[in-house]
């Protein structure tokens, strides 16, 4: 399982969603690491993308989940994730 689908149903809830976003960058979770590889590049463009304009969790949520599912799936993280200039 990954770190924010904790289940590995292939789908991220809200609640895994908030669990692994409240965590914190892994650069500022890990300051003593000087080079950060481009999985911590990634999740750092991820979480920019998302958490821009963002009020709230909730809305960071909603912004991924376009299909209002409860659940944000591959194809709706892959969408955000090339629209950060993120390739996959």
């Amino acid at each position: 399982a990954s770190k924010y689908d904790k289940n590995g149903d292939k789908l991220v809830t809200y609640a895994e969603f908030c669990a692994a976003i409240e965590g914190g960058p892994v650069a500022a979770a890990e300051p003593a690491r000087a080079v950060l590889t481009r999985a911590d590049r990634v999740e750092e463009a991820f979480r920019k993308q998302v958490l821009a304009g963002s009020t709230s969790l909730r809305r960071a949520f909603l912004k991924l989940d376009k299909d209002r599912s409860a659940h944000i799936s591959p194809a709706e993280l892959e969408r955000v994730l090339r629209g950060a200039g993120i390739a996959v």
